[in-house]
């Protein structure tokens, strides 16, 4: 039986495979990656075409984080 998970959470694990994925194959392309996490958790292209945006602006070098340091 498959158990159903918030789609908020969806898009957060989204995130999290992307970082993660993108430290241990820093040669993988930024896009390779957000299409992965979209077909893995089940993101809408707009959603993925949101969390390409996002990260893209957030792992560009001299810009201001726009998550929370903790």
């Amino acid at each position: 039986m498959a158990t159903i998970i918030p789609h908020s959470e969806q898009v957060h694990r989204a995130v999290q495979y992307v970082l993660e994925a993108k430290i241990q194959f820093p040669e993988k392309r930024l896009d390779s990656l957000v299409e992965e996490a979209a077909m893995r958790y089940t993101l809408s292209p707009i959603e993925a075409e949101s969390l390409l945006r996002l990260l893209h602006e957030e792992l560009t070098p001299g810009k201001q984080s726009v998550f929370p340091s903790s």
